[in-house]
This record gives structure tokens, sequence and C-alpha cells, in this order.
């Protein structure tokens, strides 16, 4: 669930809360008074090796293409 931030718009008191959208309006501990929400930055971070290296939100999103055939050389004999 996300984490809102919250001022009272009586007392000004400022409160973070774990809630659902689906959750009422919530109140002031404090002052009872109807709370406002904050507009905040969020912090996100991708951690392991796997984004970036492995081509993930490239446009194409196409894995490589494979490395051309090894021509082998091939020698015949012919009996007479």
């Amino acid at each position: 669930m996300p984490i809102y931030e919250y001022r009272c718009k009586m007392c000004g008191h400022e409160v973070e809360l774990i809630q659902k959208r689906s959750d009422g309006a919530p109140v002031c501990p404090n002052a009872h008074g109807e709370l406002g929400k904050l507009h905040s930055l969020t912090a996100f971070h991708l951690k392991g090796g796997g984004w970036e290296r492995d081509g993930y939100g490239r446009a194409d999103n196409a894995p490589p293409p494979a490395p051309p055939p090894v021509p082998v050389n091939v020698t015949t004999t012919v009996k007479k």
C-alpha cells in the first residue's frame, strides 16, 4: 500500500499514513481537523544487474542477432 503525506488545515501538523485508495478521508490526530493531501517526491530504484544488461525497455525489445555461421573447409578427393 502507498504512503500518503497529509497536512492538517487547522493546525498545520504533517503526518504520513499508509492507506488504500478506498479508505475514507483521514482526520488530524492533534486537532481532529480535515487533512489535505501533499504532493511529494518518490524514490524508485531498480536493483540487480538484469535490467540494463538484458536490454529491458529497449525500443526494439528484440534479442541480439545471432552471429554468422563459421565457414567449414571441406575437401573432397576424387578417385580415378
